[in-house]
C-alpha cells in the first residue's frame, strides 16, 4: 500500500449527490484493495459520511431551490465558499470532485483549478437546456466530466473536456424485473393495507420544493380519491429528519385523507404504491427504475418563473422525456399543475399501467441504457483512476 493516502476533495450540495457521491467513494476503495488509500474530506449526506466522508460542512446548509432563494442565502454561501477553498487548501488535497450543484461546484472547480488542483465533474449540467454555451467553458477548469445520460457527451464533442458516458448508478443497483411480490413485501413492511391504493406523493427535500408543491400534492390525492373506489393511502418518502419535520406541521392541515410518512425509505415506497405523483428530477429516474406509472409535476416562485422563461430552451423537465426524446410520462407544469388536473392524469396513468401491454416498455429500455457501464466497481471510479494515473 502507499503510505501516503491520496487526499480527495468532494462536494455534493444535495440529497441526490449524496447518492452518488457514497457509491463512488465505495468503488475507490474496491478499485484500489490493498494498493492505495484514499481520504475523503469535504461536503456530502449521512450516506457518504457514512462511507467515510470527512465533512467539512453540513449539507442542510447547501439546501436552496429557484433562483430568488439562492440570492436570499448568499451572504451564508459566500462565507462557506471561502471556508471550503481555505479547508482544501490547508488539507492540500492532491484531486477534487464536484458532485452535480453545478453554480457553487463550478466555483470551487475554477479556484482549485488554478492552484494546480487535477477536477473531476460528476454529473453533467444541463447544457441541452439552457445556456448551451456553457459546454466549451466548463473544459477550461475540468479535466475530466463524468455524464450519467448517454447522450450527454455529445454535446462536448467539439470542446477540449474529457466527457464520458458511465451509466448511472441506481440503474445498476435496481433489478430490471421485480415481481409483483416485491409490492405486497413492501406493503407489509411499511405497515400498508394490502386492498388499498397506494400513491406515492414525492413533493421534494428542499423547504422550498415542499411549500411549493406539497398542498397542490395533498388537493390533487384528494381529488384522485375521489374519482377510485378503492381507499387511498399516501405515502410520502422523506430524505432526512429536516423535511419530515417539515411536512408533518403541514399533512395535519389535510385530515380527510390518510397521509404516511416515512423516512429514508423511499425504495420500499415506490416498490409499494400503484402509482405516483412526482416533482420533476431525480426522483422521476427512481419512479422509471421501479418500474411504477407516474405524473410529474413542477412550480417555481413566480419570481423564479419569470426568468427561468428566458433561461430555460428544453421541451421536457421529466428525465423519462428527457432521455427518450418523446414524452412517455405527463408533464404538469406552473400553472397547468391543478388538483383538477393532476388527479385525471394520476387515475389515467394508474389504468393504463394495468390495461396497456407494454406500457413499461420504454421504461425498461431506458434502465438498460443507463445500467450499461454502471457494475460494482462502477465505471465512474474507474475513468477516474485510469484518466489520472492514481
Amino acid at each position: 500500500m502507499d503510505p501516503k493516502p491520496l487526499k480527495i476533495g468532494i462536494l455534493a450540495g444535495e440529497i441526490s449527490g449524496d447518492h452518488l457521491g457514497s457509491a463512488l467513494m465505495r468503488d475507490f476503495n474496491a478499485i484500489s484493495g490493498d494498493q492505495r488509500e484514499f481520504e475523503f474530506i469535504g461536503v456530502g449526506g449521512p450516506q457518504m459520511i457514512d462511507v467515510g466522508l470527512e465533512p467539512l460542512a453540513s449539507i442542510d446548509q447547501f439546501l436552496v431551490n429557484g433562483f430568488l432563494e439562492p440570492l436570499l442565502k448568499l451572504p451564508e454561501l459566500w462565507a462557506l465558499y471561502k471556508k471550503l477553498l481555505d479547508d482544501f487548501d490547508s488539507r492540500k488535497i492532491d484531486l477534487f470532485i464536484g458532485i452535480d450543484f453545478n453554480v457553487f461546484n463550478f466555483l470551487i472547480e475554477k479556484r482549485l483549478k488554478k492552484k494546480g488542483i487535477r477536477i473531476v465533474h460528476y454529473v453533467s449540467p444541463s447544457v441541452y437546456a439552457w445556456r448551451k454555451g456553457r459546454a466549451k467553458k466548463i473544459g477550461k477548469f475540468v479535466d475530466l466530466l463524468l455524464c450519467l445520460f448517454p447522450f450527454e457527451p455529445g454535446f462536448y464533442k467539439n470542446t477540449d473536456l474529457n466527457a464520458v458516458y458511465v451509466g448511472h448508478p441506481k440503474a445498476s443497483a435496481i433489478e430490471i424485473d421485480k415481481s409483483e411480490l416485491v409490492r405486497g413485501r413492501s406493503r407489509e413492511r411499511l405497515g400498508l393495507p394490502m386492498r388499498s391504493t397506494v400513491l406515492a406523493v414525492l413533493p421534494g427535500s428542499r423547504k422550498s420544493e415542499i411549500h411549493l408543491l406539497f398542498r397542490v400534492f395533498i388537493e390533487s390525492a384528494i381529488a384522485f380519491s375521489k374519482r377510485i373506489t378503492t381507499p387511498v393511502v399516501v405515502v410520502i418518502p422523506c430524505a432526512n429528519t429536516r423535511a419530515k419535520e417539515e411536512i408533518e406541521l403541514m399533512k395535519n392541515a389535510f385530515p380527510s385523507i390518510d397521509i404516511r410518512l416515512y423516512e429514508q425509505e423511499l425504495s420500499s415506497v415506490l416498490y409499494a404504491s400503484d402509482v405516483v405523483l412526482t416533482k420533476a428530477g431525480t426522483s422521476t429516474l427512481d419512479c422509471l427504475l421501479h418500474r411504477r406509472p407516474m405524473v410529474v409535476s413542477y412550480k417555481l416562485g413566480r419570481f423564479s418563473y419569470f426568468f427561468a422563461r428566458f433561461l430555460v430552451d428544453t421541451r421536457f423537465v421529466a428525465l423519462p422525456n428527457i432521455i427518450s426524446g418523446k414524452e412517455i410520462v405527463p408533464e404538469f407544469l406552473q400553472d397547468d399543475a391543478s388538483a383538477e388536473s393532476l388527479s385525471e392524469a394520476l387515475l389515467k396513468e394508474l389504468k393504463k399501467s394495468k390495461a396497456v401491454e407494454g406500457y413499461f416498455s420504454d421504461f425498461e429500455e431506458i434502465h438498460r441504457q443507463l445500467a450499461t457501464g454502471a457494475s460494482r466497481p462502477s465505471l465512474a471510479a474507474s475513468e477516474i483512476v485510469k484518466f489520472f494515473n492514481l
